[in-house]
């Protein structure tokens, strides 16, 4: 504890509540790792003998951490959902960049648009002339306004280096430091839930926490989203059940009862609640429930393929529906859509989802026309020759109840004439310097 706390003697140190508890070792080694830099602790031990009840001697030690900074990147502090690190410049240097970010996302980042830790940094670093400690608590943001919220037992990166002369960081000077902010422990307490009320598209769901748990937050979602989230980790499920911090809408310090609404008919669905004590030790639960059998007419798909003027790069269909209040549609590499649903984590989401969640939603006009006797032509984007592809439809009525329909087609080589492709067929073509239609 820090040194301006101390402790009388070895009961009142068990009265307190000793950080470890060690029975029948002679040696134990015991690993400090959330202490401050630049400050000063004191260190208690102490035994005691249960039959009969005797009490050792209070042994202590200091330990300082006024040590001087010897790397680029030194991490200060870590917390549940804080943490602070210090930025030394490197001998010489005028100015450097520096970033910090949850891993995962940068992995996604990386990922999605490429890159590495220098060119990252280089990108999305804020820049700075003199030494720092950098401080964050429960959230912050970028120079580009990136939210990042800190949780409990999450993995982050930070990443610095110096700036040259075009205001980059080169490979050979970018430092890197990963860290885990502090796992919470496991909360002793409960909660009481009980779903009522239970329609296609509503539910009554009564949340009451035990004695102990001071406040909570709560998350309705599909199965298939949990499953989903679950896929990347318990602690992944946890940060989607509290959301950013700084709303409050889904917490509460007491019992209550959630009026859920918008839900999907016949669909699985789970209760996700996170609680906390007074020692901010966690309590997570997961309870579930199905959704009711809809009431209202199922949605109904029919989909045509249209002749289009240049079948090697468009493609076109026509679109029937009926009872569709929203509709989405694509066109997709073929088996991108069973590739999606056969990835770990996914195996409750349909091929509506997938198209739902990729795909163009169309405008209210264009769901009307759809509606109409006539149908919607909808066609393609620019398309590959000679290439396999999908055009997916989804529909959904009121009730969120969906539909899908998948045609998968093939685009044509495209003619030529005299080595060189023709733009169009039918069209016009050059012989003898003379003008023929065909």
């Amino acid at each position: 504890m820090p040194a301006t706390e101390t402790i009388a003697d070895a009961e009142a140190l068990f009265e307190r509540g000793p950080v470890r508890y060690f029975e029948g070792e002679k040696t134990v080694k015991v690993d400090l790792n959330d202490l401050a830099g630049d400050t000063e602790y004191n260190l208690y031990v102490a035994v005691r003998n249960i039959n009969p009840l005797v009490y050792s001697d209070l042994a202590s030690e200091v330990i300082d951490t006024h040590v001087p900074y010897t790397e680029m990147i030194t991490l200060e502090s870590v917390g549940l959902t804080s943490f602070s690190y210090h930025i030394m410049k490197p001998e010489g240097v005028t100015k450097y960049k520096h970033v910090c970010l949850s891993k995962s996302d940068y992995d996604y980042i990386v990922s999605l648009i490429g890159g590495s830790l220098h060119s990252y940094v280089s990108a999305f670093g804020a820049e700075a002339t003199e030494d720092q400690t950098y401080n964050f608590d429960t959230t912050f943001f970028d120079i580009v306004d990136f939210r990042q919220d800190i949780y409990s037992d999450m993995e982050f990166i930070i990443i610095a280096g110096e700036v040259d002369e075009n205001g980059q960081v080169a490979e050979s000077a970018v430092k890197s430091l990963l860290f885990k902010t502090k796992k919470a422990g496991v909360a002793p307490y409960d909660f009481e839930v009980s779903v009522g009320n239970i329609g296609s598209m509503t539910a009554d769901i009564a949340i009451e926490p035990e004695e102990g748990i001071e406040r909570f937050r709560y998350l309705v979602a599909s199965r298939a989203d949990f499953d989903y989230t679950a896929f990347e980790g318990e602690a992944s499920v946890r940060r989607m059940i509290i959301g950013h911090w700084d709303d409050l809408t889904n917490e509460s310090t007491k019992a209550i009862t959630v009026n859920a609404t918008g839900l999907k008919p016949n669909t699985e669905y789970q209760v996700g609640i996170v609680g906390f004590d007074k020692e901010l030790r966690e309590k997570v639960l997961l309870y579930d429930f199905t959704t009711g059998e809809p009431t209202g007419p199922k949605p109904t798909l029919a989909v045509e393929t249209q002749t289009v003027e240049t079948p090697w790069n468009k493609a076109a269909f026509k679109v029937n529906a009926t009872y569709a209040v929203a509709m989405t549609a694509g066109v997709f590499p073929k088996g991108s859509i069973d590739e999606v649903l056969g990835r770990p984590g996914n195996e409750n989401l349909t091929a509506g989802d997938v198209i739902y969640n990729n795909g163009t939603q169309l405008t209210e006009q264009e769901v009307a026309a759809a509606m109409s006797e006539e149908g919607l032509v909808i066609e393609s984007g620019e398309l590959l020759p000679n290439t396999e592809y999908e055009f997916g439809v989804y529909a959904a009525n009121a009730e969120g109840v969906g539909v899908s329909e998948i045609v998968e087609f093939t685009t044509l080589l495209p003619p030529q004439q005299g080595g060189e492709l023709r733009a169009k067929l039918p069209g016009k073509i050059h012989c003898d310097d003379q003008r023929q239609q065909r």
